[in-house]
């Protein structure tokens, strides 16, 4: 991994806490100067034309035991032998009439760490090309965006945190919630999620995406080239050292 510019290590590297976004150049520029986000409904994270880094289920979490390990008893009393592994899992949904409807939530995903190798994980696929977000304080953006959400969707919990990343089959066999955990493979990324979460009230936009301008947070963040130059904002002139 390239030397970091002093400043831009994050809190998992033992640095200060930051939020770093990797998309297409334009629609961060859109985020420096207007302050446009975007919060995407958290199933539509299941389409695999995402590319591996960004796909997955999130609207439920299992973990899983060897089959070996367990014994189920069936109503009479008798014992079953699982064939294969167990899965255990939680679901973002509830029960009416018989039928599971799922609970839908938003999200607006950072990384709490700058690490330009994810540039590859993330193409946007734009032809202007790719950049990153650096944001140098995260309690005023968020400060700053409450008063614009609070408007756009009113009813919904509003939270920032670390994503949690567990081993599937070493897991301590608490209840998962599907908002906050991901599988290990994922853990590289060193998610900051940024969710909306109407908890089963009136869906957001539509159950499209939801796009909120909160403006302009150059004061506070940066634009950079994946090879470290400033395109636009306040802080270094390169996260490289």
């Amino acid at each position: 991994m390239p030397a970091l510019a002093p400043g831009f290590n994050g809190v998992v590297a033992g640095g200060q806490k930051r939020l770093v976004r990797i998309s297409a150049k334009v629609w961060l520029l859109e985020l420096l100067h207007r302050g446009r986000l975007r919060f995407a409904p958290a199933a539509s994270y299941r389409d695999v034309a995402l590319g591996a880094a960004r796909t997955d289920e999130e609207m439920s979490k299992a973990y899983r035991r060897p089959g070996q390990v367990l014994q189920i008893t069936g109503p009479r009393g008798e014992v079953i032998t699982p064939i294969g592994d167990v899965e255990f899992t939680t679901s973002r949904s509830i029960e009416r009439n018989g039928v599971l409807i799922e609970v839908p939530y938003w999200l607006c995903s950072f990384s709490s760490d700058l690490d330009p190798r994810l540039f590859s994980e993330f193409p946007s696929g734009h032809a202007d090309g790719d950049a990153c977000l650096v944001i140098f304080d995260p309690m005023e953006f968020v400060r700053r965006a409450l008063p614009h959400l609070n408007r756009a969707a009113p009813t919904a919990t509003k939270k920032l945190f670390p994503t949690v990343y567990f081993d599937p089959y070493h897991h301590s066999g608490e209840r998962l919630s599907p908002i906050v955990a991901k599988e290990m493979p994922y853990a590289y990324q060193r998610e900051m999620r940024f969710a909306l979460d109407p908890e089963g009230g009136s869906p957001l936009a539509g159950g499209d995406a939801l796009f909120v301008e909160i403006g302009s947070i150059e004061d506070i963040a940066a634009v950079y080239s994946p090879f470290g130059t400033k395109l636009a904002g306040t802080g270094p002139d390169s996260f490289l050292a």
